[in-house]
């Protein structure tokens, strides 16, 4: 899969040693779905452009619908905005040709500006609070939740914690209009009231638009296997390389109807861009369908933040 120039983020992971916020990883809009499609195959066997397309551009939004406070100061300001004052391209046009060169390379070129990871990574920190210039001040965009020694006394000694960061894009579903995919698309219709309902699942829109479509619900209902298959597995790997408290987990992540086990361990690499590349051997099974092995990676970006939030003790 061709990398993006923008890798705005997808998937934000911490890493937390005890009560520390060590590290935040940061995985792309478009590697996460590619994270996503590594299950395409075991998920639909048959050869299926609907489905295809619905997972290569169900995040779209993330992209098209970023925060723009993020970028607004610094060497991304570009991007704070879709429609610069001074005149020219719209930003978010931009965005989506990014987006479909690195998904659908077949429909768009490689735009040609260029932003680095670090630089991602860095206005995202600065926006929640993780800038080296913080102090001892609370991080206006992370939440921390205790762990307490005893999980019946509030009172009791806080062990360990979790921390929550705010997301960097808004409801990036919900709104997905046929005019945010790419032109040249097929089944736009379609494909927008998949992406719309991949978080959702409302049943009374789902039965609209099964008169439509009678297959609605199997492709929605495979889309968010997909979906949860390749963000549980990436989290895994990135937790597990890069050491905090939460790296042993149960053996398989399981969606329904698939079951999905690790044959092993897993490997790392280090890639030129700053970016990291981990990688392991997966089990797949399904009732009814031979089981499968395939091999699923995800490329991060990592900093390292050393954060407590104050009031943990």
């Amino acid at each position: 899969m061709p990398a993006p120039r923008i890798p705005l983020p997808g998937k934000i992971v911490p890493v937390v040693e005890g009560k520390t916020l060590k590290k935040v990883a940061f995985i792309s809009v478009e590697e996460h779905v590619h994270n996503c499609a590594a299950f395409l195959d075991f998920v639909s066997s048959e050869e299926n452009g609907v489905l295809k397309d619905a997972l290569l551009f169900h995040d779209i939004g993330k992209k098209l619908f970023r925060i723009g406070k993020i970028y607004r100061d610094g060497p991304l300001g570009k991007w704070a905005f879709d429609n610069p004052l001074g005149g020219g391209e719209d930003r978010g046009e931009l965005l989506k040709r990014d987006y479909t060169a690195a998904m659908r390379p077949d429909l768009a070129a490689p735009i040609k500006d260029t932003a680095s990871f670090a630089d991602v990574a860095a206005a995202y920190l600065g926006y929640v609070g993780l800038d080296e210039k913080r102090g001892k001040k609370a991080a206006s965009g992370i939440t921390a939740y205790p762990v307490r020694e005893d999980p019946e006394d509030p009172k009791s000694r806080v062990v360990a914690a979790n921390y929550r960061l705010d997301r960097p894009f808004r409801d990036h579903a919900a709104p997905i209009e046929e005019r945010h995919l790419p032109q040249a698309l097929e089944e736009k219709r379609l494909l927008a009231a998949l992406i719309r309902q991949h978080h959702s699942f409302q049943v009374p829109n789902i039965v609209e638009e099964m008169h439509e479509h009678e297959d609605f619900d199997r492709l929605l209902y495979d889309l968010m296997t997909m979906d949860h298959l390749g963000s549980a597995w990436a989290e895994r790997l990135i937790l597990a390389e890069e050491e905090g408290s939460k790296r042993s987990f149960p053996p398989g992540v399981d969606f329904g109807e698939v079951e999905s086990f690790s044959e092993g361990g897993h490997s790392v690499s280090e890639n030129p861009a700053g970016t990291k590349t981990a990688r392991a051997r997966l089990r797949l099974s399904a009732y009814g369908r031979d089981e499968a092995e395939i091999g699923f990676a995800v490329t991060y970006f990592v900093k390292e933040v050393d954060y407590v939030a104050p009031g943990l003790g």
